[in-house]
């Protein structure tokens, strides 16, 4: 099969305010394995809660959400038994599909980057 490379395709632009930058760490120092990933995503549905952006580490767990206030304390007090929680209120999480070098430095322009993933045609950012 065979790609045209030749094919130009616009940024598609979509900026969601009103987030939250979550960060957890195990207050045991274990490693943040499948199984306790299921348990955190059984927290977040539990709560209807939706995970709009996650990054995975050893010993870490971010994600993005919708900052639903009420939610948002309950959330925290669950993540809080076993998890060191830390969080960004008042972020924005902007995704680029097909971006490029010029429309990303515009749209992050004297703003402060605190996530970014990118792939070869999208790229996800939490700004401040």
């Amino acid at each position: 099969m065979n790609e045209v490379s030749s094919l130009f395709y616009p940024p598609l632009i979509v900026q969601k305010g009103n987030q939250v930058l979550l960060k957890l760490t195990a207050k045991d120092f274990s490693f943040i394995t499948e199984s306790k990933l299921r348990d955190l995503y059984d927290i977040f549905h539990q709560l209807n809660i939706r995970v709009n952006l996650i990054q995975n580490a050893a010993i870490s767990f971010v994600a993005c959400i919708d900052n639903q206030r009420g939610k948002l304390e309950q959330l925290v007090s669950m993540l809080s038994k076993d998890y060191n929680v830390s969080d960004n209120e008042d972020v924005s999480l902007l995704t680029i599909r097909h971006y490029t070098p010029e429309v990303l430095a515009e749209l992050t322009k004297g703003r402060h980057i605190l996530l970014e993933q990118k792939t070869r045609h999208t790229v996800q950012l939490v700004l401040m």
